[in-house]
């Protein structure tokens, strides 16, 4: 299962649509990063939250993006899901859904709902 943001629609505030569901969020970050399929997110260090984010295509390369995408990707990502802060994170920028990675058996670990 996935996570999910706290609150639900899409709210307009001051002309500018408002991401409230993964859907949208995920909709927001593909704009803001065209060709994106997944961004993930790596382990905090030190119990503090992922500064970062990297962008990756649908066959899972690298899309290079500038720090000032990737630090406001990782942010929103954060706030809007709660992550077990020991593992790297991906979301799924179709689906919406977040995965925690690297799983103690190598596998995926699914988010609680």
């Amino acid at each position: 299962m996935s996570s999910s943001i706290r609150t639900a629609g899409s709210l307009p505030r001051n002309g500018r649509l408002v991401a409230t569901t993964s859907l949208a969020l995920a909709d927001t970050l593909a704009a803001l990063a065209p060709g994106t399929r997944t961004v993930r997110l790596h382990s905090a260090a030190e119990g503090g939250v992922p500064r970062i984010a990297e962008a990756y295509d649908v066959h899972g390369r690298h899309l290079p993006q500038p720090l000032a995408i990737r630090q406001p990707m990782a942010r929103w990502i954060t706030q809007a899901f709660v992550l077990d802060r020991g593992y790297a994170h991906a979301l799924d920028l179709t689906t919406g859904h977040v995965i925690a990675l690297a799983a103690a058996d190598g596998g995926d670990l699914p988010l609680a709902a």
